[in-house]
């Protein structure tokens, strides 16, 4: 776990490894391997910063991101690298939590405080895994995927 902010050229997490972040990790480049997890519960919500935050994001299948809070996904479209079947866990979203042009793996929404929300603009167009709906706030909230995210202009 770590409680302060700071800077750190490649983070490499082993099988096994649990890293929490409860402050700002610059990262050059992240890796999180088979088995192991990097929770995120800061909240990056600068929008001039977004997911620059981490350089290289990648993810091997069966490593999990557990994205803990309402900021951005770090790294950006052409940057992130998520094997079919790794794991990105949303426990909390905001505006920045599904960059368009991203290829996912597989996708976990438990949002027990969620706001309410609309995917549009092709940001969960391409999942490469399953696609799960655990919890999605109260009764009176809602989660609507546009059509853009479902059906590709095919020529």
């Amino acid at each position: 776990t770590t409680s302060i902010s700071d800077t750190i050229s490649d983070l490499y997490l082993e099988p096994g490894s649990y890293i929490t972040a409860s402050q700002l990790i610059t990262i050059n480049k992240l890796y999180i391997q088979s088995f192991a997890t990097f929770e995120q519960t800061y909240a990056q919500t600068n929008a001039t910063i977004g997911g620059t935050y981490v350089g290289s994001f990648y993810i091997k299948k069966d490593g999990t991101w557990k994205h803990n809070n309402a900021g951005f996904l770090p790294g950006s479209s052409g940057t992130q690298y998520f094997e079919p079947y790794s794991i990105q866990w949303f426990l909390g979203v905001g505006g920045g939590s599904f960059p368009g042009g991203t290829n996912w793996g597989t996708v976990i929404l438990d949002v027990p405080t969620a706001p309410n929300l609309i995917i549009n603009a092709a940001s969960l167009s391409s999942i490469h895994g399953d696609f799960i709906i655990r919890r999605w706030g109260t009764s009176t909230n809602y989660f609507y995927i546009s059509l853009c995210n479902i059906f590709k202009e095919r020529h």
